[in-house]
């Protein structure tokens, strides 16, 4: 199979008929990640971002990891068997007829596809202009028979190792009968051409991992993945990825196969998986979102130093600042400040006491306005903006620095009738 790579946009075979997989909606970038012991009563599942009708993708192949010839086991994690077989055919007619042979060590692409990537055009995928909800879609191309897609929760950077929280369908979603949720690690999805080759992967959950459980997790995944897996590792090196890993942070990996009829165990990989834009924790301090829930005042003398309350969401002590800022007309930064506090000053990481910075000039004669926000230094997220007031040094009838003010005339005064 040749593959010719131009940069266009998302992932597509230079020969037109290759099947390959599209991700037409990607998943939101902030969900909530739970707790198996939140999982009860109504809760939200993950949503596709309205924003990408179709985003590019990323083609594991590209970076070298083997993914086109890894296999998975049907019989989901605690498999017994230590090889698993692969229906060999053509790929380009897209038939499924072809011999069971073992995998171990090979593939069914030629070396080409794995180390060149595959890059496509932007197709017109699905839209929520009615209003109605999205949720992650992918498609498969040029592929007339019945297939699988399968989505399964990988780390979200290459070469895409297994992530240790779990994959869950919930109910209500559909009711198709034949959608699968294999041990809350992998959600497959049959598709057709009655569906146009198409799964909506409606009702997922991210379930949260804590790290006591990590290992254990990583070990089951990987005895999922096929011997011919680049990403699949040994027990020695688990100890070091699940020092690695990362909790807050997450991606969605599709892979499309058929299953042997003959054999259920044994499945043949149709093309390249794509992985997902990454899906952060929106309530980890790292990753969530940003939020001021309330201020004390709204207002502070031009030359600062005043005292501020804030409520916020859960921050980090260690990765949190308030910023003034202010914009011209054209929407340019022109001015930033940052309040003053110590670690000591954010209460159990939902309240900050902090100064306010002087603003740039203490000559001013009528009310400033300026924004604050809330900025995380190590991702420069920031969030929604207030309106915040500097007045002038004779309107602070209460500051300390009026009072010096007052008496520096005053002291002029009379010095000046003695000369």
């Amino acid at each position: 199979m040749e593959w010719e790579t131009t940069y266009a946009g998302a992932p597509r075979p230079f020969h037109q008929k290759q099947p390959f997989l599209e991700i037409f909606v990607q998943p939101q970038p902030k969900f909530r990640f739970r707790y198996r012991s939140e999982m009860t009563g109504k809760h939200g599942s993950l949503l596709g971002s309205p924003s990408t009708a179709v985003s590019s993708m990323k083609s594991t192949s590209q970076l070298g990891v083997g993914v086109t010839s890894g296999m998975y086991p049907a019989s989901g994690i605690g498999s017994s068997s230590n090889s698993y077989g692969i229906v060999s055919s053509d790929v380009v007619s897209g038939s499924a007829s072809g011999h069971v042979q073992n995998i171990e060590g090979t593939s069914n692409f030629p070396s080409s596809a794995s180390s060149t990537p595959i890059i496509s055009t932007p197709m017109q995928g699905p839209s929520a202009s009615n209003g109605s909800k999205l949720y992650p879609t992918v498609k498969l191309h040029n592929f007339p028979s019945d297939a699988i897609l399968r989505c399964s929760l990988v780390c979200d950077t290459p070469p895409y190792y297994p992530h240790p929280h779990l994959l869950e369908m919930g109910h209500g979603t559909g009711g198709d009968d034949d959608i699968i949720s294999r041990e809350n690690c992998y959600v497959e999805i049959p598709v057709t051409a009655r569906n146009d080759h198409t799964a909506v992967f409606q009702g997922l959950n991210i379930i949260y991992v804590s790290k006591k459980g990590i290992r254990k997790q990583l070990v089951a995944k990987m005895s999922q993945l096929g011997h011919g897996d680049g990403r699949r590792v040994g027990e020695e090196r688990i100890d070091d990825l699940s020092l690695g890993v990362n909790l807050n942070v997450v991606a969605l990996y599709f892979e499309a196969f058929v299953r042997d009829p003959l054999d259920p165990r044994n499945s043949r990989m149709l093309c390249p998986a794509v992985v997902s834009n990454p899906i952060q924790h929106n309530k980890s301090t790292q990753t969530g979102e940003l939020r001021i829930v309330r201020i004390d005042k709204h207002a502070s003398c031009c030359t600062g130093d005043e005292e501020v309350f804030i409520l916020v969401e859960k921050v980090d002590k260690h990765n949190i600042q308030v910023k003034f800022y202010q914009e011209n007309d054209q929407g340019q930064e022109i001015w930033k400040a940052y309040g003053k506090f110590s670690k000591l000053d954010v209460h159990h990481q939902y309240a900050i006491v902090f100064k306010t910075p002087p603003y740039r000039s203490s000559d001013i004669d009528t009310e400033v306005e300026v924004q604050v926000q809330l900025e995380r230094p190590s991702d420069s997220a920031t969030s929604a903006s207030l309106p915040f007031i500097y007045k002038p040094i004779e309107r602070c009838a209460s500051s300390f620095e009026y009072f010096n003010f007052l008496l520096l005339l005053i002291c002029e005064s009379f010095l000046n009738v003695f000369k």
